[in-house]
């Protein structure tokens, strides 16, 4: 949801600069305006098509995957954490054992959690 609503903005901004380009022939920056000479239509064009594409991105399901949060996972005798997608055969390099998630592994495994507070 939250990268739907940044496309979305994106799509917002992009549509204000494009009408601010095609109707003023010009750009402002910091107060100073970006003189575009003849290519003012064809700049705010495309600027309407960046638009197109920002709401385009935002409804595909798949921007969802883009901003999902990284899984973590454990070794339960080593305690290395590794990131999902460093470790496709979900196993640990040093002690070749299968990792576990890392969200929950101390109430999983209370008896660790005492050692590794000592």
């Amino acid at each position: 949801m939250v990268a739907r609503i940044i496309f979305l903005f994106g799509a917002i901004f992009a549509v204000i600069i494009g009408c601010d380009i095609i109707v003023h022939g010009a750009w402002t920056h910091y107060g100073e305006p970006i003189m575009l000479g003849d290519a003012p239509i064809p700049v705010g064009i495309l600027a309407f098509i960046i638009a197109g594409l920002s709401v385009w991105l935002g409804i595909r399901k798949k921007t969802e995957l883009a901003f999902k949060e990284e899984e973590y996972l454990i070794c339960r005798r080593c305690k290395d954490t590794y990131a999902s997608n460093t470790v496709p055969d979900r196993h640990c390099p040093k002690c070749n054992i299968e990792l576990e998630r890392l969200e929950g592994f101390y109430d999983r495994h209370p008896d660790l959690k005492d050692l590794d507070e000592k």
